[in-house]
């Protein structure tokens, strides 16, 4: 194993990283939890370790083994691990009710569960998929990584087109589904990244996770780049915006993934605080979900932070454009392919090609299709709706491209309101309902009307303030029709307590979609 960690000749598996790394570095920290740290050499081995664990449950090559634990160094281990022994890992949010994480376990038909379930959880998942033969807790994961004593295996053969890991998508348009990840798919994305100049991420920084490690932003671009480079990672699993920051100083962290949620956190702590937190960090990504321009104006202003924007998908291994590549933060842009990936814009109706080169253009908006290596290879269990036979995938995002080339999304097809015919996009409606004062949040969704097929509804948030009290559904209808065109104004307010939301902050347009289907 090279002690390069540019080199990737001799890298088939995702634990070919850690080993890598250990070879690399093996006294630098690795990760970095609350309850504790390992470095390169220690988190090796303990990786060794849990993956004979993982066999001696009876988990064989092939087979999945579902991970719902926090973010902390036992997911680390654990997601590793499974590598190690030729497994399937499979990431789920810790948070899930019973019912959400017997979708995966059975749906993935896994063979084991490391988690925080109770005898009755285990045998419920036992009934549920009739595969489960072995369960571990995060602090069995731990204690059997610390354990000189512990049996533990070498790499298990596998080859890079091998199955490495299955994300379930988050559901925004219905049941969630297993996107299959291969070894090569996630190591093209990290290598993909690598080639921005300059690297976004080095072997000297200490890299601040704040995205959960089930979610495929947290996964790839945290925990796997910081395996690719053999750098630290910080691994957060309960965020809160004052202690955070304190750990951001502490850890001399020089690297930030997180979402917007998180950022406007930040921005409304202390200015004194902010500015300290933020001394060492070169590089902020934020990504999931668009970033407010007050957010950035502020932390730009009392931080000095440039925070860079990117757009990525759980079938993409997730980055797909950064507005890195490009060098230049463009608020509301999500910059430009990276290096190794293709992009098209296609027309809606016809599928042809937008021609943004063209001096001409209308720089008219398009589907987002994409094409390379990180490219998923479909969804569980027969690759169904994956890239067609030239290797290009339809996100089912729209965007369009400025004179510059830098992307700019504008909705999700899937999303969009079709009202006689017109196309009304949410995020539209959305941003001019939020130019209201008393606006905390808002979401537009399509509703059915026998007149015109769709209408527009909007459900909003008030903020807690004299504005908030004082909005009413007139000024809602008053603004859009200053601002909208007739088809696209809101037939429908509705004021609700809180918006539901994915685990990254998105909100769940298609649950408030289900919510209005169940009134009819």
């Amino acid at each position: 194993m090279t002690d390069d960690p540019t080199d990737v000749s001799d890298v088939r598996t995702q634990a070919d990283l850690v080993t890598r790394a250990a070879v690399s570095a093996p006294g630098r920290t690795a990760y970095i939890d609350r309850d504790g740290s390992m470095t390169w050499t220690l988190f090796d081995a303990g990786v060794g370790r849990v993956a004979a664990a993982l066999q001696a449950l009876g988990a064989a090559r092939g087979d999945r083994v579902v991970i719902a634990v926090p973010t902390t160094i036992p997911f680390a281990l654990a997601y590793f691990a499974a590598s190690r022994a030729g497994l399937v890992a499979v990431p789920a949010n810790p948070g899930f009710s019973r019912r959400e994480l017997g979708h995966v376990v059975a749906d993935s038909t896994a063979a084991v569960v490391v988690g925080a379930l109770d005898a009755d959880g285990l045998s419920a998942m036992r009934d549920l998929s009739g595969t489960v033969s072995g369960y571990l807790t995060a602090d069995d994961v731990r204690r059997i990584a610390l354990d000189e004593h512990a049996p533990s295996i070498s790499q298990v053969p596998v080859e890079s087109d091998d199955l490495a890991t299955m994300v379930y998508t988050s559901g925004t348009t219905g049941t969630p589904r297993g996107a299959m990840l291969t070894h090569r798919n996630l190591m093209a994305n990290r290598e993909q990244l690598g080639r921005i100049q300059p690297p976004p991420l080095n072997a000297k920084d200490v890299l601040y996770v704040g995205v959960p490690a089930f979610h495929i932003y947290g996964l790839g671009s945290g925990l796997c780049q910081v395996a690719w480079v053999g750098a630290t990672g910080v691994l957060v699993d309960d965020f809160h915006p004052v202690p955070s920051l304190d750990v951001i100083a502490e850890r001399g962290v020089t690297n930030i993934l997180a979402v917007p949620q998180m950022y406007a956190a930040w921005a409304a702590c202390d200015p004194a605080l902010l500015a300290s937190a933020f001394a060492n960090v070169r590089i902020a990504s934020s990504g999931a979900a668009p970033l407010d321009a007050d957010v950035i104006e502020t932390l730009r202003e009392v931080a000095g932070l440039t925070i860079w924007e990117g757009y990525g998908l759980t079938e993409t291994s997730p980055v797909v454009t950064s507005t890195l590549v490009g060098g230049l933060p463009k608020p509301g842009s999500i910059g430009r392919a990276l290096p190794g990936v293709e992009i098209e814009l296609r027309d809606l109706e016809d599928g042809s090609i937008i021609d943004n080169a063209d001096p001409e253009s209308d720089h008219d908006s398009g589907e987002i299709v994409v094409r390379g290596a990180n490219v998923f290879v479909g969804y569980w269990p027969d690759s169904a709706d994956g890239p067609d036979a030239e290797g290009w995938f339809a996100t089912g995002d729209i965007a369009y491209a400025d004179d510059d080339g830098d992307l700019f999304l504008v909705d999700r097809a899937k999303e969009l309101i079709l009202v006689s015919g017109f196309n009304v996009y949410p995020k539209e409606v959305e941003q001019v309902v939020a130019s209201l004062d008393g606006v905390r949040e808002v979401a537009a969704v399509g509703v059915p009307h026998a007149a015109t097929g769709e209408a527009v509804k909007v459900f909003i948030v008030r903020e807690p303030s004299e504005a908030g009290s004082a909005l009413d559904e007139a000024a809602v209808l008053d603004r859009s029709e200053r601002d909208l065109a007739r088809f696209k104004r809101p037939t429908v307010v509705e004021f609700i307590d809180a918006l539901p939301h994915t685990s990254t902050g998105k909100v769940r347009r298609n649950a408030l979609r289900a919510s209005e289907a169940g009134k009819l």
